[in-house]
């Protein structure tokens, strides 16, 4: 994890019922030392939007953990020789009264745009058959550190409507033994807002955060942060008994981070050092029997002052496997354009085009656990050192 920030992704449970259990998921940015690196892997390749297509859980995972109480699921697959992408998420969630719950969850997701982590302790009450509320945070060694927040929550019947309120590092002012301080009437807050429907054939979800600007001061050093976020998705699955599933989905995230110089004025904005992520992904899922088709569209923008670093990755594939067959494969056909800055990421405009071609192999295991280990190449490459793209393995289990 980086040692200067994280990007926590918090998911606060509402009220689940004996047939639903309703997720949502605003995320949170928090800093969590003084320090701001503005450094970014120099290791994104070309390829790297085909690899995190398959190494990557799919929809239909993130529905089934929309849909669990009990579960942990996990991937993890070789980005390069010294880096993975994983992913781990367990959640636990349990009755202690007809209209009380507890749950606890862990979420961690990194490669090289992504660091998140988070532990959550929620508590959910059920008000009446539509209405319910529930408090969630996550407590640290440093009191300063603590984070505490909201949801209020209208259902009915297949339907949800979620509005949350989270507040990072609410104690930062009162219980530090540092001088660091946020600034009056720029503490760090994070408004949500969710929608989301399943029913046996259906499921769509929307969300919508918004990380209001915050500063975070330090008077010793004569500077100051200055951060805030945006992010929103919108997923839509249907599904026809087992024949036949489209999902396609947009999701979109923005990230900045200043830090400002403050020692000639403190009421100066002079930037020293700036930090931004823009993402924006697109895919469509089609399924017919057992074959699939579709696409994703991946922008990774990285700003850092005037440099900046827009990186394309258009990824048709299609993907195949026989009814009683235990294995599934997958052909990915990754476009790449980049029109980096040198300096940024060390390479200059480009566009390459990689044939990768995945495969997949189910464990047979118990119905409620899920175990995938995988496989893939570099095909119009094959033969020489770049042959190899990476091997990956992926878990699900319900218990």
């Amino acid at each position: 994890m980086s040692p200067w920030i994280r990007y926590l992704l918090i998911c606060s449970i509402g009220f689940a019922n004996k047939a639903l259990a309703f997720d949502s998921i605003p995320a949170i940015k928090d800093f969590k030392t003084e320090e701001l690196n503005t450094n970014i892997s120099t290791e994104i390749s070309s390829e790297y939007g085909g690899d995190l297509l398959n190494f990557s859980s799919g929809i239909s995972e993130y529905i089934k953990g929309q849909q669990s109480t009990k579960y942990f699921n996990t991937q993890v697959g070789s980005l390069s020789g010294d880096e993975f992408h994983q992913e781990k998420n367990f959640r636990l969630q349990e009755n202690i009264h007809k209209n009380h719950s507890l749950e606890v969850r862990y979420h961690q997701k990194q490669n090289f745009h992504i660091n998140q982590e988070i532990f959550l302790l929620s508590w959910l009450a059920n008000i009446n058959k539509n209405w319910s509320v529930g408090l969630f945070g996550d407590f640290e060694h440093e009191k300063k550190y603590n984070d505490i927040g909201y949801h209020l929550q209208y259902r009915k019947k297949e339907s949800r409507h979620r509005l949350s309120h989270y507040f990072p590092n609410y104690s930062l002012n009162k219980r530090n033994a540092g001088t660091d301080k946020n600034k009056k009437g720029y503490f760090p807050q994070v408004l949500g807002y969710q929608y989301q429907k399943q029913t046996e054939t259906d499921f769509l979800d929307l969300v919508l955060r918004l990380g209001k600007e915050s500063l975070w001061k330090f008077p010793d050093d004569s500077k100051q942060f200055r951060q805030k976020s945006l992010y929103f998705h919108f997923i839509h699955s249907e599904k026809n008994a087992k024949t036949f599933k489209n999902q396609w989905g947009l999701t979109a995230r923005y990230n900045s981070i200043d830090e400002e110089d403050l020692s000639e004025n403190l009421n100066a904005r002079k930037i020293q050092r700036s930090f931004k992520i823009h993402y924006q992904r697109m895919f469509i899922d089609r399924m017919e029997h057992q074959v699939a088709g579709g696409f994703e569209y991946r922008r990774i923008s990285f700003e850092n002052l005037n440099q900046k670093a827009p990186l394309h990755y258009f990824t048709p594939f299609v993907r195949w496997k026989n009814i009683n067959s235990n294995w599934k494969h997958q052909l990915v056909l990754n476009h790449f354009h980049s029109q980096e800055d040198r300096d940024l990421l060390g390479f200059t405009d480009s566009f390459e085009k990689h044939l990768i071609y995945a495969a997949e192999y189910k464990i047979p295991l118990k119905k409620n656990l899920d175990w995938v280990f995988g496989l893939s190449i570099d095909v119009d490459r094959f033969g020489s050192d770049d042959t190899w793209e990476g091997g990956y393995s992926k878990m699900f289990w319900n218990f």
